[in-house]
């Protein structure tokens, strides 16, 4: 049993060393961040990646969706598409009124 899961374990263990590496960038983040992060994911758990990031950038918008896994944008589709596009309204008043004018083009 303690093998099957050893795959996963390395994949883990890479994706941390990764995120290691790219976390190093992400105070030259200038713009405004929506983080969403399902709560059961284990593929890449929220301390690796959401936590990380929103300790550099506090001002960041974070949703934890509850019981949701990876993969929300596939799962969760509307959902995700309503909190991006509530986001960017907030953050781009002007233009977001704009689009919707012109008929979402």
């Amino acid at each position: 049993m303690a093998t099957a899961n050893a795959p996963r374990a390395h994949g883990l263990i890479r994706l941390s060393d990764y995120l290691g590496v790219q976390s190093q960038k992400y105070p030259e983040i200038q713009q405004p961040v929506l983080l969403v992060h399902g709560t059961e994911d284990h593929i890449v758990p929220a301390w690796n990646h959401t936590d990380r990031l929103f300790k550099i950038l506090p001002e960041a918008d974070v949703v934890r969706l509850e019981g949701v896994g990876h993969g929300l944008h596939h799962t969760q589709t509307g959902r995700v598409a309503r909190l991006i596009s509530d986001f960017s309204r907030k953050v781009h008043p002007l233009t977001s009124n704009a689009n919707e004018e012109a008929g979402g083009q």
